[in-house]
């Protein structure tokens, strides 16, 4: 089979120091040894050693993680070639010095057949990488070699004269190396005494410790030698601090006593020198030499790799009978953006008895190859000629099915991984070869060959991707059965979100009435959830992980003027900011990133969470705090004490830019009615805090879509999909490195901008109408300067949807959310080619902008869960086709003066850290303003105002 000469993988940043960083072009594995296999990784799991590596033994742009779940593609002759297809799991040492090439997070990597266990199929992909490998081997080694415990699974430790089990304490029971230990143990014939918290001592026992000491007594040791009359002599330590030593030492007994560490222990934590230490290092039972310094490094030990394959037999075993559970699997969402995400979540000590877990993101990419081996009466694809085989599908593989050989065209025979796909009309192909994107429709049928053809095939990644939009059908041979795959992104979030419900969809002709809720708030403890509605899960998938440079984090800023002096303006506002947050919980609400829930503490708003909230800023502006925004997943409201600006912070997953206008609008009326003498407020709220609602509640969108939901919602991809000559900036180097986020606005003065109104009105077009069509003729007309051809103008704009809710929706009361909608916008300037022609085209889409759906939101469901698969799948291409938002006239939410304070200076921006070029328009205090958002290495000023000027120009 010929597979592709390059993968994706997470390595260490060049420097050694730094975030992991997204490699494209590592070259991909080959079988050495006779006991190789290929393995292609659908899925990973994450450890401590994980974050710890990098920082304590950097190797630039080495390959990262150490647990894999995937399946085997290809193997060495030393191994039985059935096993080809076999779903398995194990260990890999990642960031290797060794062989940097190495690592579990990799589209494909390789690993000896006999450090391998073989997945059930009744296992998921994620249970399989909690499981893994480094736990099990850490364990073997650590009973085996470490404690010189002779007991195994398959021939248990005889028991003591008093017919009872030898005790083993295991130090951090509740851990993941922990709990594997109690398992491993208990089947070996020991019984395993095991610290862990009171909250996790039930988990602890289900996994198989005989008992439980709270770790955080300060008599746990003692607690623990006593109820063993001294009789433990081996101890395993899944934490290595100095107060588990302690406890690990003084629980031993005093003859023959062994301990273990998983990290190294100095000798001054030591309070017995009589009792034998070692600290285990997994990556030994690979076999080579572990190239670490110091304490860790380890020689090549052949007596360790059989030991290691000793073991994966006895885990094999185990698992088979049913007798090995994994630690529980929780999955983070982002394919290497989770990893990253989900490392920041160990490091920072937010994960107790989890085991963190993200697929694969490259399972998105299903990549087409062209293979040695004509398979006939496979599958053929109709209408796909001419297309290089250096090529490549990228699918989203949201359930995994057997592949299939498919031919297309004059390709010989190709495969699609994880999907069959049965019939499509159109498709997007992009060529990343030359990082330029070509679009073009492409009609094209699958037909279905016979199910004996049905054997697994594992997918081989081209030199290059081509994305072909999930608008078609799919096919699984188990069932036979054909399904949308927007129907099945639809259902895979609803497997983990909130139940259905037989609510219907309303016409805009009647109000939409809530008929049902689909993300209900729920209450534990003192602490509100809820899962995220379609649009906030789209918008959360834009989010990296916390600190890091962010695209589409959206700043919103004012100058607030107050004339008196006396007044303590900086104690004023963080009293307001305080109220307004207890009358509005959410704007205090944090994103649960790894369950995708909203998160609102009932007492949340205190002094603490204050100083988080309300910062305050001297010798700097607000477009520059905009400019170095990093991802975070609350609002901030910041203060800038020189100018008197304030700009509120936030993803767009909780607030969007009409919310910042009612956000802004509650905090000005509170801060109005304070009294004057500074005194402190007591403000108390009474009954059912005033949390948010998504969209899709408001609309009472049903979460079961009809079959015209799911047409309608494709329909909107196929205005993207069928651009010939798309219309865009020219000049754009794509594979530039981000720089920082700005925004550059040009104010049109009050007489002109009362001009351009008047013409509008006289035309019978919006003001937003006019601007589009002069942003799509100006860059037409740059793109024809610099010879290229462009007459389709594609872009998606964002519809308030509030207007569209029901009469229980009160604006100033429930808007602090994210509460609107995208669409793309069509326009032929072949045929309109005037401004006039235009500019209507383009009102007419404005003002009926869901009549393609005939004004029925049930397309919202299947496209959002399409839209995000695409996002997700990495099927977002870059683009230089400028964009619009519009914030309409701010004068219609925000006041010119709220008591003695005034407001000026208004001024809304998203963070863009692609090419994307996105323009707002608004009209504050009789001037119209139109704002482009931009990141500064892809535009330069020169450019941006050039644009703004002859849009402005054309407009008039």
């Amino acid at each position: 089979m010929a597979k592709g000469t390059t993968i994706s993988a997470l390595v260490q940043s060049p420097n050694g120091g730094g975030p992991p960083l997204v490699s494209r072009d590592r070259p991909m594995p080959q079988i050495r040894e006779p006991h190789d296999v290929l393995v292609k990784v659908s899925a990973v799991a994450l450890n401590p050693t994980d974050y710890k590596m990098p920082d304590y033994h950097p190797v630039p742009n080495a390959i990262m993680g150490c647990d894999f779940m995937g399946t085997i593609v290809a193997a060495g002759p030393g191994v039985d070639s059935t096993c080809v297809g076999m779903r398995v799991c194990g260990p890999m040492h990642g960031s290797n010095p060794g062989n940097p090439d190495s690592g579990a997070f990799a589209e494909y990597l390789i690993q000896d057949r006999r450090l391998l266990v073989r997945v059930p199929d009744s296992w998921s992909d994620l249970e399989g990488a909690a499981l893994g490998g480094v736990g099990w081997a850490t364990v073997a080694l650590a009973m085996e070699d470490s404690l010189l415990l002779t007991g195994t699974p398959s021939k248990p430790a005889p028991l003591r004269s008093d017919g009872t089990r030898v005790p083993v304490l295991v130090y951090g029971g509740a851990t993941a190396t922990g709990t594997m230990a109690c398992q491993l143990l208990s089947s070996a014939g020991y019984d395993p005494i095991a610290t862990c918290s009171p909250a996790s001592a039930a988990l602890v026992k289900k996994y198989g410790a005989a008992s439980t000491t709270p770790y955080s007594s300060p008599t746990c040791g003692e607690t623990i030698r006593d109820a063993t009359n001294g009789s433990i002599r081996a101890a395993i330590d899944c934490i290595t601090t100095p107060e588990s030593v302690k406890c690990c030492f003084t629980a031993l007994g005093r003859a023959g006593a062994r301990y273990a560490s998983l990290e190294h222990a100095p000798d001054e934590w030591r309070t017995r020198k009589a009792v034998k230490m070692d600290m285990p290092m997994t990556y030994v039972v690979m076999g080579r030499e572990v190239k670490l310094d110091g304490v860790y490094h380890r020689d090549a030990d052949q007596s360790k790799f059989d030991l290691g394959a000793r073991w994966a037999l006895e885990v094999q075993t185990l698992v088979d009978e049913g007798r090995l559970k994994c630690h529980p699997a929780r999955e983070v969402p982002g394919g290497w953006q989770g990893v990253i995400q989900g490392l920041e979540m160990l490091k920072s000590g937010q994960v107790r008895g989890q085991k963190l877990v993200v697929k694969e993101q490259i399972y998105v990419q299903g990549f087409l190859t062209t293979l040695c081996d004509t398979i006939p009466g496979g599958v053929s694809v109709d209408g796909l000629r001419g297309i290089s085989q250096t090529q490549s599908i990228a699918l989203r593989d949201v359930y995994r099915v057997s592949s299939l050989p498919v031919s297309f065209g004059s390709i010989p025979s190709a495969l699609f991984g994880g999907f069959l796909v049965r019939s499509c009309t159109f498709g997007l192909i992009t060529s990343y070869n030359r990082l330029h994107h070509v679009h073009m429709p492409v009609p094209w049928n699958l037909h279905v060959g016979q199910e004996e053809y049905r054997h697994l095939v594992a997918r081989a990644p081209g030199n290059s991707q081509v994305f072909f939009s999930s608008l078609f059908s799919l096919h699984t041979f188990d069932q036979l059965n054909f399904i949308s795959s927007a129907r099945m992104a639809t259902e895979a979030a609803g497997a983990t979100g909130p139940a259905s419900t037989n609510g219907a969809s309303e016409k805009l002709a009647q109000p939409a009435t809530a008929s049902g809720v689909n993300f209900p708030w729920s209450n534990k403890d003192g602490i509100w959830r809820r899962q995220l509605g379609s649009m906030e899960s789209f918008y959360q998938s834009l989010a990296s992980p916390e600190g890091y440079p962010v695209h589409w984090m959206i700043g919103c800023s004012v100058t607030l003027q107050n004339q008196d002096e006396s007044i303590d303006k900086e104690g004023s506002i963080r009293r307001a900011w305080k109220i307004v947050a207890k009358d509005f919980p959410c704007a205090g609400a944090v994103v649960d990133s790894a369950s995708r829930e909203i998160v609102v503490g009932e007492d949340a708003i205190t002094d603490e969470w204050l100083q988080k909230s309300f910062l305050v800023h001297d010798g700097t502006t607000a477009d520059e705090l905009f400019s170095a925004f990093k991802s975070q997943f609350h609002i901030t409201l910041h203060y800038v004490r020189d100018s008197n600006q304030l700009l509120l912070q936030s993803p767009h997953t909780l607030i969007d830019g009409r919310g910042m206008l009612y956000l802004y609008h509650a905090l000005f009326t509170t801060l109005a009615a304070l009294p004057d003498d500074n005194s402190q407020t007591h403000h108390e709220t009474s009954g059912a805090p005033n949390l948010s609602k998504p969209y899709d509640d408001w609309l009472g969108v049903s979460a079961t879509p009809s079959e015209k939901n799911f047409a309608d919602a494709q329909s909107i991809f196929q205005r993207v999909l069928q651009q010939e000559k798309p219309i865009r900036l020219p000049g754009v180097d794509f594979t530039t490195t981000p720089q920082r986020p700005v925004h550059r606005d040009l104010e049109v003065d009050e007489e002109t901008s009362s001009t351009i109104i008047s013409a509008c009105k006289e035309k019978g077009v919006s003001v937003t109408s006019a601007w589009h069509a002069a942003l799509a003729l100006t860059t037409q007309k740059l793109q024809s300067e610099a010879g290229e051809d462009g007459s389709s103008y594609v872009q998606f704009t964002t519809i308030d949807l509030r207007r569209h809710f029901p009469s229980s929706f009160v604006p100033y009361k429930h808007s602090i959310g994210s509460l609107q909608t995208a669409l793309p916008l069509a326009a032929d300037l072949s045929k309109d080619s005037t401004f006039d022609a235009l500019s209507k085209s383009l009102h007419q889409q404005y003002k009926a902008p869901f009549a393609f759906a005939d004004n029925d939101f049930g397309y919202l469901t299947p496209y959002m869960a399409m839209s995000r698969q695409i996002l997700e799948s990495g099927g977002v291409l870059p683009s230089s086709t400028p964009s619009l938002s519009s914030m309409g006239v701010v004068d219609d939410y925000l006041q010119r003066q709220y008591g003695a304070w005034e407001v000026s200076n208004f001024w809304v921006s998203s963070t863009m850290m692609t090419g994307d070029f996105q323009m707002y328009l608004w009209t504050f205090r009789g001037k119209l303003t139109f704002s482009v958002c931009y990141n500064e290495a892809f535009y330069s000023v020169e450019k941006v105002d050039r644009v703004a000027r002859r849009c402005a120009q054309s407009g008039r």
